[in-house]
Parts: C-alpha cells; structure tokens; sequence
C-alpha cells in the first residue's frame, strides 16, 4: 500500500477536516485531541466543536486552539445533541476527505495517512474505517475491535444485515459524498445514526471498508450514550436492518430468527428455535454469496464470521436464554463443539480468544 508521504512528494496531499464533538469530556478531551494533533499526516483542518459543556471542556478546547492554528473552535449556542453537531461540523468543513473523531478515544499517529492514502490508491473506495483496540475509561487495555475479517466492501455490507461493522470515530470518507448526504436526523435514528448512514450509503452503490489494523483506541464508557441506550439501540438497528435485509436479498427476514441472530439470545424460547436461525445464517449467506461474491477469500470471510456468529449465539444461548438445563447441556457439548471445529483456523481460536478476554476484562477494569 501507498504511504501519505508518496503522496506528499508529488504535491497531491488533500486536505482532511477531521470533526470531533465534545460533550463534558474534561477527562479526555485534550488526549483524544492531541492524538490528531500529532498525527504524522500534516494537512489538516481540525473542527472541534463544544455542545454546550457544562464541565471545563471548552476551557481546554480553546487553550489547545491556540496551540494549533489549524484548530477551529466552536461552541454551540444550545445543546444540539450528536446529529445536529456532526453535521454542523460536515458543513464547516473544507476537505476532499472528512474524518471522524470522538472526544474520549485517541488515534495512532499513522492512522489518518494510512486511510488517505488507501483512498488515493483506490478511488473507488468511498470510505475507510480502521479496527482498534479497546481501552477502559481509566484507560485499561481490554482487547481488540473489528477484527471480524470482513474488510472488504462485499464482504462489510453482508455483515451490516447483522450488526455494524464499521468503528464510527474511526473513519474517513470523501468530504463531498458526506456533504451532500449527512447523518440521517430522524427520531428512529438517534443513537445509530451512524448505522443507519452506513446502510444508505451501500444502498446507494457506494464501496466502504476497513484497514485490518488497530489504528485507534476506543473507550468503553458505562455512563456513555451508547450504553445508556442499549436497549433502544437494539431495536431501531432491528427495525433498520430488517428494511435493509430486504432491500440487499429481495426478500423479508424471518423476525425471530434475525434477532436471535442479532444476538437477541433471550428471545430464544426453544432449542428448535435456535437450530432453526443457525441454519437459517447459513441459508442467508449462501444467498448473498450467490448474488454479490465472485471471489473465493470474500466468500470464505463471511462464512468464517458467520461460524463466529453461530457461536457467539450458542454461547449466549447456554448463559442467558429460557433453554431448560438439558437444552443448554446439548448446546454445550454437541453443538458448540460441532462449530468450533468446523473449517477450524488459528484466526478464529484467536477471535474467539479476545472476545472473552474482552468480557472478563470489562469486569475488572470498568
């Protein structure tokens, strides 16, 4: 792959406004912001913009500003609350390329030249997003993000039917593409609003993907917005993704099935009700497959990430669903079993291996 810096020899280094929006997040706020500050990639324009913080976030905001003149400081007159200031921000921006970047994460300094720099090689690429490494809100390391093997575009927008595959304040996308379309900003998309872009914009025949690296650490805060809202963040994707789901296959889902595949293991009721929305996973993917994929590796990947998916299910079955005792022993030794070692690589045991290591470290490090 291209670097920035071939590209910064031949005089073609395109601007990127970077749009990061701060509220009360005095903890981080000057960490996540100087984690772009520093970034190895230097043309950029920095819009930070303050929803009406009421701790001593714009305070530090406006000393960094005069740090760095590429710095933009902004504050809301009122609270906007997400949406509104993300495109707020999307329309002060200058930049060919736009990138996202919240107030309590930090990026790796190569992170911004490497997405740049995947877009010049590829112009047909619409919009990179990264994995990360996730970190507690005390700064603990707690494991990997997004290392699902769906990297490429085919692959990426089956596994958005499911959940989505793209880390929000990871990415960059071609500054016009956003300009002229913005987060969606209607009541059924607060809180996924970054979903529910990701799936008009494949809708509408653009390409995104991910750089399989970790180019950014990811806070896991428990009094964050996104696990306030679990719950209603669960079933708006469901509602979205369903219309999605038909919109990509031609057909409607099995509603049961899909949420229970969207790991709603507590609406499983019986061990027939599983066995059916595994074979279900399996008959969706070979759809889609059929349809969109050509190439052989993007069609291993997403079968690999649904055999992850089937035991991510199995798994939360034998926990936390209404499957009597004898139900959730045949889950534990036959099927379990059955998938683990199905197509079995050093990269799932991996996968596998970082999961659980992520939900016992959350635990202890929270």
């Amino acid at each position: 792959m291209r670097n920035f810096e071939d590209l910064s020899t031949n005089h073609m280094l395109p601007l990127v406004s970077v749009i990061l929006p701060c509220y009360n997040t005095e903890n981080h706020i000057e960490s996540a912001l100087r984690s772009i500050m520093q970034q190895d990639y230097p043309n950029l324009e920095i819009i930070v913009i303050d929803d009406r913080s009421s701790d001593s976030s714009w305070e530090i905001i406006q000393a960094l500003a005069l740090e760095d003149t590429r710095i933009l400081a902004v504050r809301n007159e009122e609270n906007l609350r997400l949406i509104k200031t993300l495109n707020k921000g999307i329309q002060l921006s200058r930049g060919q390329y736009i990138a996202r970047m919240d107030a309590d994460d930090m990026s790796d300094p190569a992170r911004i030249g490497k997405q740049v720099a995947y877009l010049e090689q590829d112009r047909d690429v619409d919009m990179v997003a990264t994995c990360a490494t996730y970190i507690s809100e005390k700064g603990f390391s707690l494991g990997r993000l997004n290392f699902h093997g769906c990297y490429d575009a085919v692959s990426a927008a089956f596994v958005t039917i499911f959940e989505c595959p793209f880390l929000h304040p990871s990415i960059v996308i071609k500054g016009e593409l956003l300009r002229n379309v913005g987060y969606p900003d209607q009541p059924a998309t607060y809180h996924i609003e970054d979903y529910a872009l990701w799936m008009q914009l494949i809708r509408a025949g653009h390409r995104l993907e991910i750089i399989p690296e970790r180019l950014m650490s990811y806070r896991v805060s428990y009094q964050g917005v996104s696990q306030s809202n679990s719950e209603l963040q669960f079933s708006r994707g469901l509602h979205m993704a369903t219309q999605y789901f038909y919109d990509i296959l031609g057909i409607h889902p099995n509603v049961l099935w899909f949420t229970i595949l969207r790991q709603g293991a507590d609406k499983i009721q019986s061990l027939d009700e599983l066995v059916a929305s595994i074979h279900y996973l399996e008959e969706v993917a070979n759809q889609y497959i059929s349809t969109y994929s050509r190439d052989e590796k993007c069609s291993r990947s997403i079968r690999a990430w649904c055999n992850e998916r089937i035991l991510r299910v199995l798994w939360l079955s034998s926990v936390r669903s209404k499957l009597s005792a004898s139900s959730k022993l045949y889950v534990v030794f036959l099927l379990l079993p059955k998938y683990f070692f199905r197509s079995f690589h050093l990269g799932r045991l991996k996968n596998i291996y970082f999961h659980f290591q992520f939900m016992a470290k959350r635990r202890i490090f929270k």
